[in-house]
């Protein structure tokens, strides 16, 4: 089994950041970090618009609106003075 250490780590880093000066300028570096950051903002956008979707098929189209529907029902004919 391999181990890996903080100065293991710190190597990697290290040796990341010196291949960064050594082959890419800082402007093209912020230009690839700008494009993986815009790529996973849209990613989370895209899952949080299906999420939204699903909470709101969950509360208008399935058994859980008529059950909570019929819930409403019971509960307000128990306390007929909150009754409208």
């Amino acid at each position: 089994m391999i181990e890996v250490t903080a100065t293991d780590n710190y190597n990697r880093i290290d040796r990341f950041i010196n291949w960064r000066k050594n082959y890419i300028s800082d402007k093209q570096f912020t230009l690839i970090l700008a494009f993986f950051i815009g790529l996973f903002a849209s990613v989370a956008a895209l899952f949080l618009h299906w999420l939204i979707k699903q909470i709101q098929y969950i509360l208008t189209c399935s058994w859980a609106f008529r059950y909570l529907r019929q819930c409403g029902r019971l509960l307000s004919s128990r306390c007929p003075e909150h009754a409208s």
